[in-house]
C-alpha cells in the first residue's frame, strides 16, 4: 500500500503543471537525495510501462522482454556513480528485478556498441585493430571518444565491435551565444543590415541581443523596435559556418595532441548529433550536415591528417532506432555484452619500511568501508579478467607515522602473480605467503610531512598505444614533475571479454 501511494505521489509531482515555477525549485548535489528521487522516477516510470504493455497483448504474450537503458556517460559519472549502482537503483524501483529470468536489461552508455550501425549506415566495413574516432555534439560541449576495433563481421551471427580507448569531453561556448555574436559581429561591419527605430537612429553599440531566433526579423531588444534583417541563407554564412568551423577545429586538434590522440593512427572519424533538433532530412538539416562535412573535408586536407570523415548529424537515439525487417544493432549487446579491455594478470601492492624493510600496515576506504592492511599482507588492486576501466584507476593509501621511524621514508612494491587461490579469489586483501609473485617495480616516497597520517595515491591507467598499463605513486601534495622512481609501465597485451 505504501508503495502505490508513493506512486500516486510521484505521479502528481511529475505530472504537476505548477511544479515549473522556479519558487518550487531546490537543487541540491547530495547522492543520497538525487537517488532516492531517481527510485521514484523510475518506480513511477515502471507503472507507465505496465500500463502500456496491459493494452498491447503482443507485448504481453511475448516470453522474453528486453529492455535498453542508454544514458551519457558524462551523466552516469557525475549523477549516478557507475552502472552497478544504477542497476541497484533500477531495483530498488521495481523496474527490474534479478530473480525474473523473462524481463532483461541492458545498461549502456551513448557510444558502447555503435559500431554495427555506424557501418550498416554508411556501408563501411573498418578493419580489425583499426581505429576511429566518433565526436557528439552538444551545444556547451563535444563528447570525442577514441576507439580500437576488435572484431569484424565474419559471418551473419557475429556483429563487429570496438572497444573505448580513451574518453575526452571539450567544453565548447554555447553555441547560441556563439551565433549571436558571430551575427552580430557581422551586423556592425555593416549598418545596411540593421534597422533602428527613431530613439536609436544615431547609434546602437549598448543594446543587448536579447532575443535570437530563426526567422527572417530579428530583435534587438525587447523597449524598442531596432531590428536586423537576415535572409535564411545569410544566417548560415555569417555566423552557422564560422560556429561549424570552431566546433569542427576542436575536434581535430584532438587528432593532432600527443597528450591526446596524436599518439594513434586514427583511419576515420565519424560526426553526430542533431544541435538544434532539426527534423532529419529537412532541407536546413541537409544544409548542415553538408556545412559540417566540407568543413571536416577541409581540415583533413589542411592537416594532412589522412583519414576519412562522416558527418551524420542524427543522435545516438536516431542511429539506433529499429528498422521493421532488420535485426537491431544492439542485438549482440542484448545477448552477449559490450567488449572491454581485461587484465591478463593479478597485481597487488605491499608496504614498508625504507631503512628497517619491516612490514607496515596500511588502511584504504572502499565506499563506506575501510580496509587494512596488515604487515605480511598484500591490496589486490587488478585480478586476472577484470575490467580495465578507460578512466584511470585511483586508491588512496592511509599510512600511520607510528609505524615508522623518525625521518623514515616508504618502500611500496608492485607485485605480479598469475595464480590465486579459490578461497581468497573474490578477497581485497591476501597474505603474501599464499601466491607466488615476481617484483615489478619498488616505489620509494619521501614523506614530506611530519604529520601523524601519510597518504599515498596509487593510480592505474591504461595506455593503448604502447600495450602496456602505467602505475604511478605519489604522496598527497607532492609536486606532480618530480616524478623519478615513481611509476612504471607493465607490458600488457590487449585482451578483452564480454560485460
Amino acid at each position: 500500500m505504501t508503495q502505490v501511494r508513493l506512486l500516486q505521489k510521484t505521479k502528481a509531482l511529475l505530472e504537476n503543471k505548477e511544479c515549473s515555477s522556479k519558487k518550487r525549485k531546490l537543487q541540491t548535489q547530495q547522492r543520497k537525495y538525487i537517488k532516492t528521487f531517481l527510485v521514484m522516477y523510475f518506480g513511477y516510470l515502471n507503472q507507465l510501462i505496465q500500463d502500456q504493455s496491459v493494452q498491447n497483448t503482443e507485448y504481453e504474450n511475448k516470453k522474453s522482454i528486453r529492455h535498453v537503458l542508454l544514458l551519457e556517460k558524462r551523466l552516469l559519472r557525475s549523477i549516478i556513480g557507475t552502472k552497478k549502482e544504477l542497476k541497484e537503483i533500477l531495483i530498488a524501483s521495481d523496474l527490474f528485478q534479478n530473480e525474473v529470468k523473462t524481463k532483461k536489461l541492458k545498461i549502456i552508455t551513448h557510444g558502447e556498441g555503435i559500431l554495427p550501425a555506424l557501418q550498416r549506415e554508411l556501408g563501411l566495413n573498418l578493419a580489425l585493430k583499426s581505429y576511429y574516432v566518433l565526436s557528439q555534439l552538444h551545444t556547451t560541449y563535444i563528447q570525442v571518444t577514441l576507439y580500437q576495433v576488435v572484431q569484424i563481421t565474419e559471418t551473419n551471427e557475429e556483429e563487429a565491435s570496438a572497444i573505448i580507448i580513451q574518453n575526452e569531453t571539450l567544453p565548447i561556448e554555447s553555441i547560441y551565444d556563439s551565433l549571436c555574436k558571430y551575427m552580430w559581429s557581422h551586423a556592425e561591419l555593416d549598418n545596411n543590415l540593421i534597422q533602428c527605430c527613431g530613439l536609436h537612429q544615431e547609434g546602437f553599440s549598448n543594446l543587448n541581443l536579447d532575443c535570437v531566433d530563426e526567422k527572417v526579423t530579428i530583435k534587438l531588444s525587447k523597449e524598442c523596435k531596432c531590428r536586423i534583417d537576415l535572409s535564411i541563407r545569410d544566417i548560415l554564412d555569417v555566423a552557422l559556418r564560422p560556429v561549424i568551423s570552431d566546433i569542427i577545429n576542436t575536434i581535430s586538434s584532438t587528432l593532432v595532441n600527443g597528450d591526446l590522440f596524436g599518439k594513434y593512427y586514427v583511419e576515420h572519424q565519424f560526426v553526430l548529433g542533431n544541435l538544434f533538433q532539426l527534423s532529419y532530412n529537412s532541407p536546413l538539416h541537409k544544409k548542415m550536415t553538408s556545412m559540417v562535412q566540407e568543413e571536416l573535408d577541409d581540415v583533413v586536407e589542411y592537416r594532412e591528417l589522412g583519414l576519412c570523415s562522416f558527418a551524420l548529424l542524427k543522435s545516438i537515439d536516431q542511429l539506433l532506432r529499429p528498422k521493421i525487417g532488420n535485426r537491431h544493432s544492439l542485438h549482440e549487446v542484448f545477448h552477449n555484452g559490450c567488449l572491454h579491455q581485461v587484465s591478463r594478470e593479478n597485481y597487488g601492492l605491499d608496504f614498508y619500511a625504507k631503512k628497517s624493510q619491516r612490514g607496515i600496515a596500511v588502511s584504504y576506504k572502499d565506499g563506506m568501508m575501510e580496509n587494512t592492511v596488515d604487515a605480511g599482507n598484500i591490496s589486490v588492486i587488478l585480478r586476472r579478467g577484470q575490467l580495465i576501466e578507460n578512466e584511470a584507476f585511483i586508491r588512496i593509501f592511509a599510512i600511520n607515522s607510528k609505524h615508522l621511524c623518525h625521518g623514515e621514508n616508504i618502500q611500496i612494491r608492485l607485485l605480479r602473480f598469475s595464480h590465486l587461490l579459490e578461497e581468497t579469489s573474490n578477497d581485497d586483501i591476501i597474505s603474501l605467503s599464499s601466491i607466488s609473485c615476481d617484483v615489478v617495480q619498488k616505489f620509494f616516497l619521501k614523506r614530506n610531512s611530519s604529520g601523524a597520517i601519510a597518504h599515498v595515491v596509487i593510480k592505474m591507467k591504461p595506455k593503448n598505444h604502447f600495450s602496456s598499463l602505467n602505475f604511478t605513486a605519489k604522496m598527497i601534495g607532492e609536486d606532480d614533475s618530480k616524478t623519478t622512481g615513481t611509476f612504471v609501465y607493465v607490458g600488457e597485451q590487449l585482451t578483452v571479454a564480454y560485460f
